[in-house]
């Protein structure tokens, strides 16, 4: 009787210290765990990469070895531009034509591409944006969808509706915002997505509908607008302004003030598009830019939207 007395409280000592080791090993897990993940630094890196891909982050500046292997481009001169829209000129659609056949960069050459289809008869480049709608990379289909739906062709619906349901998280954001240019068809699948438990995935929804003319997501938008959250408000404010929205100008007048060409650039872009004169000579000098990123960056922003550039 003593010896397995004895023996128990060996196994009951045996059990007690496996116990605390384990549990000084959680602990020491979620310690680890929690400095990574709630820590000021480490928290910014995250939410920088989620922004980044969500395009809501400034624009990163190209690096010397990005801008050296890209060259320098002739400066561009359109003064027609500022009476009549951008896109119309002979220029400007020259250049897009460059664009949209340079290789090395497949997203500025698939925007180049929907730009030009939005305003002629481009039937080549037309048919390479239905090729790449079946494209694995978001950034490519998603984007020939959308250019091939400005121009009239809802022949992407069905890419858009797959990226939505098993496209990545940030794909899937876009998606929703995308369906807001395939009319009826589009209004459908976002009246069910308004409802949809991830926050992001509503905003994309309610930036769809407001594409649509849909006042309730208009409302909901510019309440985004003071949400205390900033990645919300940058959004609200784009999708906003993408409709010509004028209660976004305020948030997008404090970005043109900033001594930061990247955030400055990005003011003037969404200032252009709800009507700013001034923002608008800024872009046209960009124009003028041997680099070209910024020279890019200018094309794309100044024949974003056809129907507001007169």
């Amino acid at each position: 009787m003593e010896t397995s007395g004895k023996q128990k409280t060996w196994w009951v000592g045996i059990a007690i210290l496996l116990i605390a080791v384990i549990a000084v090993a959680l602990i020491y897990w979620f310690k680890n765990k929690s400095a990574f993940y709630f820590s000021y630094n480490n928290s910014n890196i995250i939410r920088q990469n989620i922004e980044r891909k969500m395009h809501l982050a400034a624009p990163l500046m190209p690096s010397q070895q990005s801008i050296q292997s890209q060259g320098y481009v002739k400066p561009m001169h359109i003064e027609e531009g500022i009476k009549i829209p951008f896109i119309q000129t002979k220029e400007m659609q020259d250049r897009l034509k460059e664009i949209a056949m340079n290789k090395h960069n497949a997203v500025e050459s698939v925007e180049a591409m929907s730009r030009l289809i939005m305003i002629g008869d481009y039937p080549e480049f037309r048919k390479i944006l239905n090729e790449d709608l079946t494209v694995t990379t978001w950034q490519i289909s998603l984007n020939a969808a959308k250019g091939l739906a400005m121009a009239g062709d809802y022949s992407g619906f069905n890419t858009v509706q797959d990226v939505l349901k098993n496209g990545e998280w940030s794909a899937k954001i876009e998606a929703a915002n995308t369906m807001g240019l395939f009319g009826d068809k589009g209004r459908a699948v976002l009246k069910n997505l308004v409802n949809d438990p991830d926050r992001w995935i509503r905003l994309g929804a309610e930036a769809g509908l407001a594409r649509l003319g849909d006042k309730q997501a208009k409302e909901a938008l510019v309440k985004g607008l003071s949400n205390f959250d900033t990645a919300v408000q940058v959004y609200c404010a784009k999708a906003l302004a993408e409709t010509g929205d004028e209660r976004a100008k305020g948030y997008f007048e404090k970005l043109f003030a900033s001594s930061d060409p990247y955030i400055k650039a990005e003011g003037a872009k969404y200032l252009y598009l709800l009507g700013d004169k001034q923002a608008k000579m800024y872009l046209v000098t960009m124009l003028e830019d041997v680099d070209p990123y910024w020279q890019n960056y200018a094309i794309f922003a100044l024949t974003q939207k056809i129907d507001l550039q007169k």
